[in-house]
């Protein structure tokens, strides 16, 4: 027993490690990381502590090594009342901020490193804040485990299960600007502060709770909703409501100075808001709301689009033992309270005006809330017997490996980030091959003679059918006076045989002194998993930010099959409606 004691000390930096050999030998590390909506939770960083600018004035002109910040920061800093603000609440900036000073203090000490709050030294600090804030919330799952009489062996089963067996993977590998582990952290703490209180009736249990309440509330607001599962933390109603009973009857002040607290840190982001607006409070989200009246609870929970048992069924177990288990035991108390808290949560998750969230592995809003679906799910750790336990194990590693290869192909562009559905989900079931690579993403243009502004025709096949290698297709700049004003399409064309098709192409845009601002490899038969093709084939392409009076554009042929044979490569060029 001491020696699992000691294990349960260190298993939280096991699991760190396992999973950062995942990163390195399987999903690999990819910068830049602050990216879409985590580059707006961050910004305010950069925006306090280095352009002293809370009006993001600095976005208009500034350009850095992974942006241009005027294009990437317009779907976060909308006008209201005249000024900029960020749409999105200070607390992951919050979160983050010991980090981001510690990669700042580093970078302006350093004459080689960029200290521009976005450079290299930034990404990488970003990434492991994201990896702390993982540690602590595996760290506090433990705990609040711990509590519910499971043994250090099966937690340990638990926790390789939230990280390997969800999304919560991909919101640390490759999108840790994300509030979403953030949050994980800090309800998994709130609730064991909870716990804690709930065995001690102690006033700083419960002052120590409204201040991780109060953080909670400012990475993101909905998250609230976490105190609906109080209830749920207490082992029957008669503790929950004598618990109640005395705080309200008799520690008016423990009340008061806990309101306080959460007044306190949440009334940071209105004093942001008052120095950027004269307001207190605005809509930041503007028409982006909550619809109360039109849940999608059964797509939120199901779909193949983005449903949360869908992309992560290991949750779906854990509710149904843990169902199963409180039946068996007559536990109603437990039974009632949790249904009652998810219930809630799920109508008002799914209520928002997209109620899939956009661009997302699985339902990533449910990630925050990984913590208190597993505290459910684990009596079966312990009032089971051990042949169950074994097998709920064994589904785990399922699950995990499930969840391994979805993460490769939403990260690889063989699952669709938006539009996934029963068929696709299907037709690329735990397929990781190059070919399927885009399968979902392929798109077709009919452009107008008068638009194609380029061509060019390769034929010479020895040149083309070098085995294997990288070729050089084209190099292209064109000699023009002309601004771009639309956006750019490229098609190629070309005559192949392939037995196995795993060719691909690559393009790349340089800038005018020669800085690489578009890089992208797609398989020769992206979106149509050809074999044994003999034939012409096309590749469409939109060449995101390329301006061909200004930009190089190159476009290179990757030979990896020895027997594919092209006669011919054929590039056109022309300007998008």
């Amino acid at each position: 027993m001491d020696t699992l004691k000691k294990i349960g000390f260190l298993q939280e930096f096991i699991i760190l490690f396992l999973f950062i050999l995942l990163i390195n030998n399987y999903f690999g590390n990819k910068r830049p990381v602050i990216l879409a909506d985590g580059k707006g939770y961050y910004e305010y960083l950069p925006s306090i502590f280095i352009y002293n600018d809370l009006s993001f004035n600095y976005t208009d002109t500034l350009v850095s090594e992974f942006y241009d910040h005027k294009i990437t920061s317009k779907g976060y800093l909308p006008l209201i009342e005249g000024n900029k603000v960020n749409k999105y609440f200070v607390g992951t900036a919050v979160a983050q901020a010991p980090f981001f000073l510690l990669a700042h203090l580093i970078a302006i000490n350093n004459p080689d490193l960029i200290a521009d709050g976005y450079s290299l030294i930034y990404q990488d600090f970003v990434f492991y804040a994201a990896l702390f804030y993982l540690f602590i919330g595996l760290f506090f799952l433990r705990k609040l485990l711990q509590y519910q009489k499971v043994s250090i062996a099966y937690i340990f089963a638990i926790q390789i299960a939230i990280l390997f067996a969800s999304s919560l993977m991909y919101y640390v590998v490759r999108l840790p600007s994300f509030s979403h582990v953030y949050s994980f952290a800090f309800i998994n703490i709130f609730l064991f502060l909870i716990v804690k209180y709930s065995i001690t009736n102690k006033n700083s249990q419960l002052y120590f709770a409204s201040a991780i309440l109060g953080i909670i509330l400012l990475i993101r607001p909905v998250n609230g909703l976490i105190v609906l599962f109080i209830p749920f933390i207490f082992n029957d109603a008669k503790s929950f409501w004598s618990a109640f009973l005395l705080l309200f009857n008799h520690k008016k002040k423990t009340i008061i100075i806990s309101a306080s607290i959460i007044i306190l840190l949440i009334s940071i982001q209105s004093f942001i808001w008052y120095l950027q607006t004269g307001s207190l409070f605005i809509k930041s989200y503007q028409d982006e709301r909550l619809i109360l009246s039109q849940p999608q609870m059964f797509k939120f929970l199901f779909s193949y689009q983005k449903g949360f048992f869908v992309y992560a069924p290991v949750f779906l177990f854990l509710i149904i033992v843990g169902t199963i288990n409180y039946v068996r035991f007559k536990n109603t108390w437990k039974l009632v309270s949790f249904y009652l808290a998810f219930i809630i949560t799920i109508y008002v998750l799914s209520s928002w005006w997209v109620w899939y969230y956009g661009a997302s592995l699985g339902s990533r809003v449910m990630v925050d809330y990984y913590g208190v679906i597993a505290l459910f799910g684990s009596t079966v750790f312990v009032q089971r017997k051990i042949l169950f336990k074994l097998l709920a194990i064994l589904l785990f590693g399922i699950f995990a490996y499930l969840a391994i290869i979805q993460t490769y192909q939403y990260d690889n562009y063989i699952m669709h980030w938006t539009s996934m559905n029963k068929e696709r989900y299907w037709r690329i079931f735990l397929k990781t091959e190059d070919k399927y690579k885009g399968v979902f993403w392929y798109t077709t243009y009919y452009p107008k003679k008068e638009d194609l502004f380029y061509s060019n025709s390769i034929t010479n096949q020895p040149y083309l059918n070098q085995n294997p290698k990288t070729i050089l297709i084209d190099s292209i700049k064109i000699d023009s006076n002309q601004t771009l004003s639309k956006q750019v399409g490229a098609k190629l064309i070309y005559e192949i045989r392939c037995s196995e098709c795993t060719d691909k192409v690559l393009v790349t845009i340089d800038d005018t002194n020669r800085k690489n601002k578009y890089y992208f490899s797609r398989h020769l038969f992206y979106g149509t998993q050809k074999e044994n093709f003999s034939g012409t084939a096309t590749i469409n392409l939109k060449l995101d930010g390329y301006n061909p009076s200004s930009d190089y554009l190159k476009i290179y042929l990757i030979k990896q099959e020895e027997t594919s044979e092209i006669d011919s490569f054929n590039i056109e060029l022309f300007y998008l409606d």
